[in-house]
């Protein structure tokens, strides 16, 4: 069967080497931006044939990467919007009446964002070209990998930390959260993608070696401390599990689930092997008191 070549959407920079100009643009490219840009493809803007014959005056850089190109196009414009106010960018000089960011131009666009989120065959097509992305493991490696390096900027650290401290946003995000989790179809193809993630040897192996790490940083087990710590959180803690364990389909579905692990050898003969390691530790630790306390009274 012919299968269609990948399809790269990317967001770009081209600056001139001087820094006195740059211009923003974005492009569609049967080849990764690392093999097109600058080797095939020299911009959609004012410099493309200077850019060619004389490549070493520009700078460039990839912005970002995406898997449709509204999505290409709407950061384009964001990126652009970010920057409209800056002399050097050459995007205001060129389309003096296509780039906006004031609070109406966000407004008409968070509409389109939204109408178009709730277009079925959008959100299809959407969705087969993230599945298609997540089963390339190339294109997994590179994410995993930037998102490794942005999570070790102190800038990007900062600025999402303070984005969880901020009440109004964690209001909004709640309020989506609660909303999105009473849709029965979003909790549906949620709990079909767990159970495909459960029974995933490679993720199970791969989860378990991310949490054996994250249990060892020094950084995050602190946070997690202080957190269990906190009255307030334990409050809304307990106050969340007494919710649940009040509502009938929970129980109903907890009851179902633990009867199905009962019933798989599997999960029975490690729970009797994690049983026989923590009584052999209490035994451990009831023969080291005991000892301590022999030594005592021999003084």
């Amino acid at each position: 069967m012919f299968s269609h070549p990948r399809v790269y959407y990317y967001v770009y920079r081209l600056t001139r080497r001087d820094g006195t100009a740059f211009y923003i643009g974005s492009r569609k490219s049967r080849r990764p931006p690392s093999e097109d840009f600058g080797q095939r493809y020299f911009s959609s803007g004012p410099w493309e044939k200077e850019f060619r014959a004389t490549p070493n005056a520009f700078v460039w850089e990839i912005l970002s990467e995406h898997t449709t190109d509204p999505e290409a196009r709407d950061e384009e414009t964001r990126q652009i919007g970010l920057v409209w106010d800056d002399p050097a960018c050459v995007n205001r000089h060129q389309f003096p009446n296509r780039f906006r960011y004031d609070e109406a131009w966000r407004r008409k666009v968070v509409e389109k964002n939204r109408k178009r989120a709730q277009d079925p065959e959008w959100r299809r097509k959407n969705a087969e070209a993230n599945r298609k992305l997540a089963q390339d493991p190339d294109w997994r490696r590179k994410n995993a990998e930037a998102m490794r390096k942005r999570s070790q900027d102190p800038e990007w650290r900062e600025k999402h930390r303070k984005m969880a401290q901020d009440p109004e946003w964690r209001r909004k995000n709640a309020e989506a959260m609660r909303k999105r989790s009473q849709d029965p179809e979003w909790r549906r193809k949620t709990a079909e993608a767990n159970r495909k993630l459960a029974q995933d040897p490679n993720y199970q192996q791969n989860h378990a070696e991310a949490m054996r790490k994250l249990s060892q940083d020094p950084e995050w087990r602190e946070k997690h401390r202080k957190m269990a710590q906190d009255p307030e959180w334990r409050r809304k803690a307990a106050e969340a599990a007494r919710k649940r364990a009040q509502d009938p389909e929970w129980r109903r579905k907890t009851a179902e689930a633990n009867r199905k692990l009962a019933q798989d050898p599997d999960w029975r003969e490690k729970r009797r092997q994690s049983a026989l390691q923590q009584w052999a530790r209490v035994r451990a630790t009831r023969a080291a008191a005991t000892e301590s306390v022999d030594l005592f009274g021999k003084d």
